[in-house]
């Protein structure tokens, strides 16, 4: 359930497809609220597109790579040098600020 000042300060809804996020709650047909932003610091959750791919990890800043980290112990991490970033491109176009899943 997201509250009324998560709700006035998220963009949009977006629906998850895939169990990457399974480690912190986030599954497959969940709801995350999405405040759209381009930056975002390390260690937060993040709507991220790479190239035309949207998907939704942890990013991580470490020693000038961008690390986009899964909260599931099966789907491997993904690493972005800056030349990689600017050339793919990699973009972030959201911090996820809730979820939310029906059972």
């Amino acid at each position: 359930e997201t509250t009324l000042k998560e709700r006035e300060n998220g963009d949009y809804y977006l629906r998850i497809t895939g169990n990457s996020m399974s480690g912190i709650g986030i599954m497959d047909g969940s709801l995350v609220l999405v405040r759209q932003c381009d930056s975002i610091p390390s260690g937060k959750i993040a709507v991220v597109m790479i190239d035309q791919e949207v998907t939704v990890k942890r990013v991580i800043y470490k020693k000038g790579i961008m690390i986009l980290e899964a909260a599931n112990p099966d789907v491997e991490s993904r690493y972005f040098t800056p030349q990689e970033i600017k050339e793919l491109p990699v973009k972030i176009i959201g911090q996820v600020l809730s979820c939310r899943t029906n059972f």
